[in-house]
């Protein structure tokens, strides 16, 4: 029996171990690496090469538990095509967010990596923009019933428009053009147009979701 216990003991031992070496220290330098693309696309971001874009490398902390600022660290500026490598010493409990400074004025909001992915000993990291674009909305309904309305009580991105009812058998492109941001979902929230439409006699809420090119102007039908 002990010649037994003696083999076990010992590969309990190593298998202790070979799981510590395999477990990140609590201090290490971390290598960050990446490029500007525009969110939902391989698409590199353009920007005035006389004045190109900062990745700032920032770490969070704390006045209160309910007071959290942000100190930058370390900046690295990207560099023709848009590509950025930094390199510092991180805590494997510290809270790390990469932020950009002097983007071009099309890309109005950026979609940073989340920060758990930045305590690694070296990885690839896209840093996306989101592109500016431009919609106008054309409602239609190919449907003809009595009573058939449909109202609306919000526009496009962050804009509205005037206050419309439309009745019965629709095909109309409005006069307006609207700002707001490229592709699909963005933090959860996806374009829609959000309105009451009355059918056969019954009246409900109703969302009415679309898609926007990036960096594009185009029309948006909304079938209801």
């Amino acid at each position: 029996m002990k010649p037994l216990q003696i083999v076990l003991c010992v590969m309990l031992l190593l298998g202790w171990s070979c799981k510590k070496s395999d477990e990140l220290p609590d201090r290490m330098v971390c290598t960050i690496e990446g490029e500007l693309l525009v969110w939902e696309s391989d698409k590199k971001v353009e920007f005035d090469p006389d004045d190109p874009p900062v990745i700032y490398l920032m770490e969070q902390r704390y006045y209160k538990p309910w007071s959290p600022y942000r100190v930058p660290l370390h900046s690295v500026t990207v560099n023709a095509q848009g590509r950025f490598s930094m390199e510092f010493e991180l805590e494997k409990e510290g809270e790390y967010y990469l932020e950009i400074e002097g983007f071009n004025e099309n890309l109005y909001y950026d979609m940073a990596p989340s920060p758990e992915l930045l305590y690694q000993k070296k990885q690839s990291i896209d840093y996306r923009l989101v592109a500016k674009s431009w919609a106008i909305p054309r409602f239609i309904n190919e449907v003809n019933l009595p009573g058939d309305t449909f109202s609306y009580v919000s526009g496009i991105g962050q804009q509205t428009w005037p206050l419309l009812v439309l009745v019965g058998e629709t095909d109309t492109t409005m006069p307006w053009i609207h700002q707001t941001w490229g592709g699909s979902a963005i933090k959860n929230t996806r374009h829609f147009v959000s309105g009451q439409l009355i059918r056969s006699g019954l009246a409900r809420d109703t969302n009415i979701y679309f898609f926007v090119p990036p960096g594009d102007t185009s029309i948006v039908e909304i079938r209801y």
